[in-house]
């Protein structure tokens, strides 16, 4: 009952802090970038995830009856490679030897935003623009490909739609190695419901 709806164009003053609804394309005059390999995209977002191959550790409990009908508790650990996103601290684990990894990720995920994401006259904020969530794959050139090789000082090889394998040798993973693949969110139609606060939004 007290939604108004509102054209991307305005007019702007008419509506000031009403509760309105707006539908429109959301699109930026800039790019939204990846500094740390200074690798672009014409997108309102531009994500890049990162996954380390280490060394995990499970650890499992069994209860177990000893001689005279007591029970205990015995603890087993194993330890396997696998793909994280997150760093393991194998210093932490019960038998470190032979499973040491990487001290920390050399690299980490983040997601970059393009400057001035707005849908006709109307800027929309941060906490809107993290909503997006529209990503899809994006490419990596062969020339953007040895910018990461040379930042991160290690081999780097396209294995898939905006898919980089960093180490030796994809097809056999090193504990180290890292898996970067980039997603984009393009230019494209959003909803809007919330407050209008001048020429941009806040919550109602």
């Amino acid at each position: 009952k007290e939604v108004v709806s509102v054209s991307p164009e305005g007019p702007i003053e008419a509506t000031d802090g009403k509760l309105v609804h707006i539908t429109g394309k959301a699109e930026s005059p800039g790019t939204a970038a990846d500094a740390d390999f200074n690798i672009s995209s014409n997108s309102l977002l531009f994500r890049r995830e990162v996954e380390m191959y280490q060394w995990k550790e499970q650890q499992k409990n069994q209860k177990r009856k000893k001689l005279g009908g007591s029970e205990e508790t015995v603890t087993t650990y194993t330890y396997s490679k696998e793909w994280s996103s997150s760093h393991e601290d194998s210093s932490r684990f019960k038998h470190p030897e032979g499973h040491a990894n990487p001290t920390r990720m050399p690299i980490v995920e983040a997601t970059f935003t393009a400057p001035g994401i707005h849908v006709g006259k109307f800027e929309i904020p941060a906490n809107l623009v993290s909503r997006i969530s529209n990503f899809s794959p994006r490419s990596v050139t062969d020339a953007e490909a040895a910018q990461v090789s040379s930042k991160l000082s290690k081999p780097v090889h396209s294995v898939g739609s905006g898919v980089l394998a960093v180490g030796n040798d994809p097809a056999s993973s090193a504990v180290g190695d890292l898996r970067i693949t980039y997603r984009e969110a393009p230019p494209g139609p959003v909803s809007i419901i919330a407050k209008q606060f001048h020429n941009t939004f806040e919550p109602y």
